[in-house]
């Protein structure tokens, strides 16, 4: 989940083109994700009346960041946050 975050903000900061209102998931990113968080369920339901797989977009999906999507997305960094602060670092030797 927080590998997604950064990729789709990446994406939304930087997109492959400035002609467009939309930012789109990247191919490298399609690779990475099996099934890509920030897409719209309506997306995902074309694929499927498609018989696509979501390993195999035949268009990369639009990045969609919905209300419930990102509180889900912030409570998940919260998650992470409270483990990490109470996660026991030892340092390597090195």
């Amino acid at each position: 989940m927080l590998e997604e975050i950064v990729l789709a903000r990446n994406n939304i900061q930087h997109p492959e083109t400035i002609t467009s209102n939309y930012s789109n998931y990247g191919n490298p990113d399609l690779e990475k994700l099996s099934h890509p968080f920030f897409v719209e369920d309506r997306e995902r339901l074309l694929l499927t009346e498609l018989g696509e797989s979501q390993d195999s977009w035949p268009v990369p999906p639009a990045i969609h960041v919905s209300s419930a999507k990102l509180l889900e997305a912030l409570s998940a960094v919260e998650r992470f946050s409270e483990w990490l602060e109470q996660a026991e670092i030892v340092p390597r030797d090195e």
